[in-house]
């Protein structure tokens, strides 16, 4: 009796420990997810705000740096200002919020998190338009430009402000942290589906996969 007794005390004590030790586990990795997500959401968050105040050079730094083997950082660098400068077209960036931080995918020591965002955005065409130009035209080019806007962005997300004459943009968007281990800071891809060819030479085929076939 006395046996049997301590051996169920034994069991229940090695029950006890393996709940105790799969907590522990379960903390700390809960731990991690959230170390995780609060880096990515600061490093992210710094790489938007390096766009939207134009300091290009920043916003470059927080880029993967697989990017700058396809374009050189200079050309890069030089791309971006004659885009966010082209005459005739104004620039304005609202907020942007994190909708999702998915888990870590590890490839060959490499980690890999998806996030998904939204990020508002206005666009105005300035360039004068002729006199003679009549009002019919003028609807005729800003419906045009209106579905031209939605294709990049998808019905709904883009409204015509005839006050302003802005159009204001809902930018749904998906992105790849990837942890810089020298740096030790997480680098970014955003990821246009318009562009397989960047995407395909830099994630590995099971990363690509996810990010092009999961909404």
């Amino acid at each position: 009796m006395y046996i049997e007794k301590n051996w169920g005390m034994i069991k229940t004590k090695q029950v006890i420990q393996s709940i105790i030790l799969l907590l522990f586990l379960a903390f700390n990795s809960a731990l991690f997810a959230q170390d995780n997500s609060e880096a990515i959401k600061s490093d992210f968050a710094n790489y938007l705000k390096a766009i939207k105040a134009q300091d290009f050079e920043t916003s470059l730094d927080y880029l993967v740096e697989d990017v700058f083997e396809i374009i050189p950082k200079e050309t890069m660098l030089i791309l971006m200002e004659q885009t966010f400068n082209t005459e005739g077209v104004e620039f304005t960036f609202g907020d942007f919020v994190i909708n999702e931080i998915k888990e870590p995918i590890v490839v060959d020591s490499t980690s890999y998190v998806i996030l998904n965002y939204e990020n508002e955005m206005s666009i105005k065409y300035t360039e004068q338009q002729e006199e003679e130009t009549s009002e019919e035209d003028k609807k005729l080019t800003q419906v045009m430009t209106h579905s031209l806007l939605e294709q990049q962005f998808g019905k709904g997300n883009v409204t015509y402000n005839k006050s302003t004459e802005f159009f204001d943009i809902k930018a749904i968007k998906k992105a790849i942290a990837i942890y810089n281990e020298d740096e030790r800071k997480w680098k970014f891809l955003v990821v246009e589906k318009g562009n397989p060819f960047l995407l395909k030479s830099i994630l590995p085929s099971s990363i690509l996969e996810k990010v092009l076939t999961e909404d």
